[in-house]
């Protein structure tokens, strides 16, 4: 066989087959065989043709019509770079492309290729009969997909079918598109193949202003018979909760209040027998029962049953408790070592005072560098369970903040790692303030005319400051937490007004001065003071993960114990590091 007839094999092969290649990268990895072949024989048009195949094949669909809804997009890369860049890039498709595609769309026989053609030239012309043609080969898809058992593609198809024929608002396509929706999901529940009836009850919801009561009536029966049957189905009570979900939807679309209440408190049971069982059945079982005591206990307070809703937050008290009583204490020690400090404190020596505190206010590598802490926890995905277990961060015995989906939990470590850094950088920065105090007479008024001397503390706030400083020095750190956070508060939020950004909000009737999260979130500051500064700063005062100080002093809920020197060590840190910055 020659290397042209080899070349050509891979065409026929990824041409014919609709069973044994379900996935797009699939289809392009056969494509880049060839293009290995026409690039060896210097085939330039051939080479060419086989790089858009794999580009278009190498997209992602967006399954989830909740976000085509958001990007208004069907396609997306397959890689998304951390420098923004992505792979493949829909926006660098050329016209010369478009029009291979549209070409390819005219003579494919093969269905799951055509809809795939035909939608990337309707997504990026928006040519109208490219759409149709999209239409009606999504719907033949379904056929193929159902004979593979792949009831995923089987909902896609549907859904972007529906997607398509009502944005292009062609009566005859969503006619078309409706029956053959209907035909598929009674094919589906009559199979016992509930899951995917979940997605075309949306796409028929998508419809509903072309739909009889009659047809949504048929959604209705589907949906309780799905849900009766994940009640019987051990743990099956997220996809019972789904369709009940659904249920409450399509009768408030038929009108029908009373029924929709009726399935709200059959969720909210549901949650409580979910709670049940996993407290029984799981490892975790308090824990994880406390959370969906907690889910049921809202939607009974949204259905007016109070009491109720205050005897189920009553159980994920008790719960929570028992939860945090179980928790393992581990301690390890951390060893510090000593020469690289001492090398530093000797550096300080030759100084003056201003100088070796605005040396320390300058130093990166007291502040925990965010891209490394990145690049350490990507590297641990798949060998460590905490960037897979989802987590839950408890404050004084209650739930505050729950992590499920993988981003979370990693935004969860990352935290972990900053307040673990910071905390072990708090206890050097200690160490260097201590041997100021001895050789260069550091006390509250010298610290305080160099915090001053900054524009970024006003005047107006002296007085506060030096009594929040010579609480320090005092070794009186509940006193200096109490005073100096709301400080340094005041001086973020002095600082963005600087920048141009108003400081108060419109909250109901009044007007407020914005919370530190909102000031820490504003582009301009977040700008000014740079990735790793903002994000330390939010975990020491504001992220409930993290020592939340701001809030926790704010509400009264900081307990002695965690008023320490180290803790103050850190918050005077953050004020040297603010003495580098001008508005």
């Amino acid at each position: 066989m020659s290397e042209l007839e080899e070349a050509e094999r891979f065409l026929r092969k990824v041409e014919s087959d609709t069973k044994t290649i379900r996935y797009c990268y699939g289809r392009a990895e056969l494509f880049n065989e060839a293009l290995k072949i026409y690039r060896k024989i210097g085939d330039g048009k051939r080479k060419t043709e086989m790089i858009w195949e794999i580009l278009l094949f190498q997209l992602r669909f967006l399954t989830i019509l909740e976000e085509r809804k958001s990007l208004n997009r069907r396609f997306a890369p397959m890689v998304e770079y951390a420098n923004g860049t992505v792979y493949p890039d829909i926006r660098t498709f050329t016209d010369p492309q478009i029009d291979y595609y549209k070409a390819r769309a005219r003579i494919t026989s093969n269905l799951i290729h055509k809809a795939r053609y035909n939608d990337i030239v309707w997504e990026l012309k928006k040519d109208h009969a490219y759409g149709r043609e999209a239409i009606y080969a999504y719907l033949q898809c379904v056929g193929v997909y159902y004979d593979n058992d792949w009831q995923n593609e089987i909902a896609d198809s549907l859904l972007r079918a529906v997607e398509l024929a009502l944005t292009l608002n062609d009566q005859t396509a969503i006619d078309a598109v409706k029956k053959d929706l209907f035909h598929w999901i009674e094919i589906l529940a009559k199979t016992g193949k509930f899951r995917w009836c979940l997605e075309l009850i949306d796409a028929a919801l998508e419809m509903k202003r072309y739909l009889q009561n009659n047809e949504l009536e048929i959604c209705v029966d589907i949906a309780k018979s799905a849900a009766g049957f994940y009640a019987n189905v051990k743990d099956g009570y997220n996809l019972q909760q789904s369709f009940l979900k659904k249920l409450v939807v399509l009768m408030n679309t038929l009108k029908k209040p009373k029924e929709a209440l009726s399935f709200m408190e059959q969720i909210a049971e549901s949650f409580v027998e979910e709670g049940n069982w996993k407290l029984n059945n799981y490892p975790s079982g308090d824990l994880v029962a406390a959370f969906f005591y907690e889910m049921a206990a809202k939607m009974y307070r949204d259905l007016g049953r109070k009491e109720k809703s205050n005897e189920l937050m009553k159980k994920v008290k008790t719960h929570t408790e028992k939860a945090e009583v179980g928790f393992m204490e581990i301690k390890a020690s951390v060893e510090i070592p000593n020469q690289p400090l001492r090398d530093y404190i000797a550096s300080l020596e030759s100084l003056s005072l201003p100088d070796a505190l605005k040396k320390i206010a300058l130093e990166d590598s007291f502040v925990p560098n965010l891209s490394r802490i990145r690049s350490e926890l990507e590297r641990q995905k798949g060998k460590s369970l905490a960037l897979v277990i989802p987590r839950v961060s408890i404050r004084d015995g209650n739930p505050v903040l729950r992590s499920q989906t993988e981003s979370d939990i990693l935004q969860d470590n990352l935290v972990e790692r900053v307040v673990l850094e910071y905390k072990i950088y708090g206890s050097l920065i200690g160490e260097i303030l201590n041997e100021l105090v001895q050789k260069k007479s550091l006390n509250h008024g010298s610290l305080l005319s160099f915090l001053v001397s900054s524009p970024v503390f006003e005047r107006s706030s002296q007085k506060l400051l030096e009594v929040g400083l010579e609480r320090y020095f005092f070794g009186d750190y509940v006193s200096c937490l109490h005073v100096l956070t709301p400080q340094l508060e005041s001086a973020l939020r002095q600082m963005m007004g600087k920048l141009g950004v108003p400081t108060t909000m419109i909250d109901g009737d009044a007007i407020e001065e914005k919370p530190l999260g909102n000031v820490l979130r504003e582009r301009k500051m977040k700008e000014l003071l740079g990735e790793d500064i903002s994000f330390y700063i939010s975990c020491v005062f504001e992220d409930k993960r993290g020592d939340n100080l701001r809030n926790d002093i704010a509400h009264g809920l900081i307990s002695e114990e965690a008023c320490t020197r180290n803790t103050a060590d850190i918050v005077l840190h953050i004020f040297l590091l603010l003495t580098r910055f001008r508005t």
